[in-house]
């Protein structure tokens, strides 16, 4: 949409569209609406690299078993490779294994930058009552203190 200097936002909200939805033949639909907003010469850098992705992405429509998105994937291999890179190789496999695993357990606890919710949040998981989400996001010894008495009845 940049390339092609189209800043309307029906247009934008067409196409931004397409993919929600469950079934084959809206998104083909959607396609057709798109272009019928877009003159012929605007069409191909809007719709190109989405003609190219189509054949695999349009699977997913209606699916149970693929992903609609790889984006939470993509960001999870991403986070991953920057850690690795730091770490460099590790010395056996039993190092490996404690290394992803920490790795891992920092992934779902912490909160992604600019306040954005963590992935254990954004799974739908009550974060309130889990210490340790609060110890590894905002470490206030003192309300941690308070909220561990509070939990097992005693004073603080």
């Amino acid at each position: 949409m940049r390339k092609a200097k189209i800043f309307d936002t029906s247009v934008s909200s067409a196409v931004g569209r397409i993919f929600q939805t469950l079934y084959k033949r809206t998104v083909y639909r959607r396609i057709k609406k798109v272009k019928s907003l877009l003159d012929v010469s605007q069409i191909e850098p809007v719709l190109s690299g989405l003609f190219r992705k189509l054949p695999q992405t349009i699977k997913a429509v209606g699916s149970n078993r693929r992903p609609r998105t790889a984006n939470c994937v993509e960001h999870f291999f991403g986070k991953f490779d920057r850690f690795y890179r730091l770490k460099h190789s590790f010395c056996d496999v039993n190092s490996a294994e404690k290394h992803i695993r920490l790795f891992m357990l920092g992934y779902i606890f912490a909160i992604k930058a600019n306040g954005k919710p963590s992935p254990l949040e954004n799974a739908g998981c009550d974060v309130k009552n889990i210490i340790f989400y609060h110890l590894f996001n905002q470490p206030n010894l003192m309300a941690l203190k308070q909220r561990i008495a509070l939990q097992y009845n005693m004073p603080a």
